[in-house]
């Protein structure tokens, strides 16, 4: 390692050489800088060839809050493939603030760095530190590299019968966006047996929809699917049905960062495992059905045998399958129900040999009656059947048919890295002429969406509606005479999300279709908080919603209205606090029985129910105020009061208006005597009362 020194004061490279050691620490930097600056060290590492850069953080407290960061930082990048490249053009490793230190860096190729960003005025070297050392990169090479990819290789049994393989980093951190394929190769007569000691990815749920490890029973990915898998793992073994298998490993160009390991695995090429003959794998046809026997049925089995059966439905871009099995024989002696002399046979339902729990089997089986029908959970079944080692307990085995079902559709199971690609899915159902068809499962939606179509035997598609975000519409019931229904999913370039999950039913069309639940606005009580709740709307309630009692002492009670609403009045309710005990110390209702408070009784509320009016009986009868017509007589007594007031005063202006032209014909001015003297005032005569009187301008 060559030291090489500072660039701008604070920037650091450190170089392997074949001389110096191949290892060391490094701190931050001691700075100093001026009020309103800010200061970016880079501290990078150059491994030789054949080498790679691991660094660990042992301490770390930078003063930056994440997930912004914006006072002090540090920035990774692991995927340099040239020293001499911009970081802006390398792939970006993730930003780390605070005190929590990072996970262990191993780099991509021979060249990590680390750049360190901060705007305090004094930085000390207490910062971070950490330790890093240049490690030989041959322990990811595995067989034969594919030209084309840096993390792809061939494994061949000539070369190499046995062996680790490991993720491009482990046990480093994981770069985003890669495309590994591992392919191992046999001879005739082999089996390849691949276990993954260390297994850590992404979890996004059971399909996998980030991250994941696929494995195939072939040389491609074209053959058939043996398993997904994600998440946290220990000890996964794997079998090959003959002699080729292949591992793929995706990981998704996202934004949200990870800091998992991948994975560390060995390989094994040999002709000694148990033979198919005992140990059986089957993969579903697609909805095919076969059966399954124990060893040397319908003679009776060896004693010290031991066989596996590994029973898989579909499980990929368009199927998701469960294995339904049905015992048709079934003779295994044991001396005892818990099947612990002689021969059992375990069931696994739940995946269980994925993880290597064969302690947690679903059913343990032994006896000489014929079990009842088993269903998986997902699409994997398992079995273990074990013959015991006496040979005074031995019997013809067991015969079971296994049956691969579906019968619910979803979004696509390939993993959402590929479901973002301008993905458009169909699903059509095709039922007889007797059935309709309901599906479970309209706001313009221009990015992701599921569209939904009734076909009609002409050909002609009617669009049900258009749904995206987060709405569930339905349930959806096709027209009569429609006997085609399709559904599909469309999604953009951007972003990513758990699609859906709808089941279909094939309704005789004589049937009575339910209502369609309450679109606009509902009431939703809760008798009891740990069941589904009681859904109320329309114009009227029926006997079960008229009047309802919760399970214990609470219930809870929603009222919600949806855009679309036309606007009600809404409802009234009355709750009371009631009790049904033999000893009643307040008022006991007759019809009902209920206790309820005595300050109750008399309130004008039915608080013993809509059918008990006994809390109403014997009740003095309290004069009710008409507030109507009180109302009424006010504005009455009102609009006389203003019209009296309106032809008084047009009286009086009437009566000027008179006044005003006598007196201009009787004294009219001399045109030319302009200071004559004014004459007396003019009395008028008094008017008797009018015969009518126009209210027009008031």
């Amino acid at each position: 390692m060559t030291d090489i020194g500072f660039f701008s004061e604070c920037d650091r490279i450190f170089v392997s050489n074949a001389e110096g050691p191949k290892n060391g620490t490094f701190r931050a930097p001691q700075l100093t800088i001026p009020k309103g600056h800010s200061r970016h060290c880079i501290y990078t590492f150059i491994a030789s060839e054949n080498e790679r850069v691991q660094v660990t953080f042992m301490s770390f407290n930078l003063r930056g809050t994440i997930p912004e960061c914006n006072h002090e930082y540090i920035d990774l990048y692991t995927e340099i493939e040239n020293a001499t490249m911009e970081l802006i053009r390398t792939p970006f490793g993730g930003r780390y603030c605070g005190r929590n230190r990072p996970r262990n860096r191993i780099s991509m190729y021979q060249t990590l760095v680390i750049a360190f960003y901060s705007d305090e005025e004094h930085v000390d070297s207490d910062a971070f530190e950490g330790y890093y050392e240049f490690i030989n990169a041959s322990q990811y090479v595995v067989g034969t590299p594919s030209p084309d990819s840096v993390c792809s290789f061939t494994v061949f049994s000539d070369n190499k019968s046995e062996g680790e393989f490991r993720s491009p980093t482990y046990p480093g951190v994981y770069p985003k966006n890669l495309n590994c394929h591992y392919r191992f190769l046999g001879k005739k007569g082999q089996r390849v047996r691949l276990e993954f000691m260390d297994f850590d990815l992404v979890f996004g749920g059971a399909h996998c929809p980030f991250d994941y490890v696929k494995v195939f029973d072939g040389a491609t990915a074209d053959d058939p699917l043996i398993g997904t898998h994600c998440g946290q793992q220990r000890n996964l073994v794997i079998y090959s049905s003959a002699e080729n298998v292949s591992v793929q490993f995706i990981t998704l160009q996202r934004t949200a960062e990870s800091e998992n390991r991948g994975f560390s695995g060995f390989f094994e090429f040999s002709n000694r495992f148990v033979s198919l003959e005992c140990d059986q794998k089957i993969l579903s046809k697609k909805e095919s059905s076969g059966n399954v026997y124990s060893p040397n049925y319908p003679f009776p089995y060896f004693i010290n045998t031991v066989c596996k059966y590994y029973i898989y439905g579909l499980q990929d871009n368009q199927n998701l399958e469960r294995v339904r099995l049905i015992f048709e024989k079934f003779e295994i002696p044991n001396k005892d129900t818990e099947c612990s002399e002689g021969g059992f046979l375990k069931i696994y339902l739940q995946g269980q040999e994925e993880r290597q729990a064969l302690d947690e089997f679903d059913l343990n089986l032994c006896g000489m009656i014929i079990p009842p029908p088993v269903l998986s959970e997902g699409p994997r079944l398992s079995m273990v059947f074990s013959s015991g080692t006496s040979a005074a307990m031995t019997g013809k085995g067991f015969k079971a048919r296994y049956i691969f079902e579906t019968g619910e559709y979803r979004t696509t199971m390939l993993p959402l890295m590929d479901l973002v690609r301008n993905l458009i899915t169909d699903l059509q159902f095709w039922f007889k002429d007797s059935y309709l068809i309901s599906t479970r499962d309209h706001e313009v939606c221009k990015e992701d969406w599921l569209e939904i179509y009734e076909v009609y035997p002409n050909g002609r598609e009617n669009v049900v509606g258009r749904y995206c975000s987060k709405s569930t519409p339905g349930p959806i019931v096709s027209d009569k005479g429609v006997h085609t229904m399709k559904v599909v999913l469309h999604t953009d370039s951007e972003g990513v999300a758990s699609g859906f999950l709808a089941s279909y039913l094939f309704i005789d069309p004589s049937k009575k279709f339910e209502e369609r639940g309450c679109p606009g606005a509902v009431v939703r009580v809760w008798k009891n908080l740990s069941q589904a709740p009681v859904e109320i709307c329309g114009m009227e309630t029926n006997n079960d919603t008229l009047e309802m009692i919760s399970t214990n002492s609470v219930l809870k009670l929603t009222f919600a209205t949806a855009e679309k609403a036309i606007g009600a009045e809404g409802f009234k309710a009355v709750w009371t606090e009631v009790t049904e005990t033999h000893d009643c110390q307040q008022f006991r209702c007759k019809e009902t029985g209920y206790c309820i408070a005595s300050d109750l009784k008399c309130n004008r509320e039915p608080n013993c129910g809509w059918t008990d009016r006994s809390d109403e009986e014997d009740c003095e009868e309290i004069e009710t105020v008409n507030v109507y017509l009180i109302v009424g007589l006010t504005m009455g007594i009102a609009f006389s009061i203003f019209l009296t007031i309106c032809l008084v005063c047009h009286r009086k202006r009437k009566r000027r208006r008179h006044h005003h032209h006598h007196h201009h014909h009787q004294h009219p001015p001399p045109p030319f005597e302009p200071r004559q003297k004014r004459s007396p005032p003019f009395d008028p005569p008094e008017f008797g009362p009018m015969n009518f009187m126009s209210i027009d301008s008031v």
